[in-house]
């Protein structure tokens, strides 16, 4: 969510996601940013049935947007 809207989005428009202590920011292909109240373990849980690789403990990168 941000703000009073609640936002879905899809795996595919994540370009990389962050560490921030307990949350972990996300960082879509169109330059927008969300925070979420989830540890970067718990989202890359979920991501990784989408091909997103750990590529450092506090980084996460969408492999289709490694050039």
């Amino acid at each position: 969510s941000k703000g009073n809207r609640q936002y879905f989005i899809s795996p595919t428009e994540i370009y990389y996601c962050k560490a921030d202590d307990n949350y972990s920011k996300l960082y879509l292909k169109d330059n927008t940013e969300f925070v979420l109240a989830r540890t970067l373990k718990e989202v890359d849980e979920m991501l990784a049935p989408y091909g997103f690789i750990r590529t450092h403990k506090s980084s996460l990168v969408n492999k289709e947007c490694i050039q």
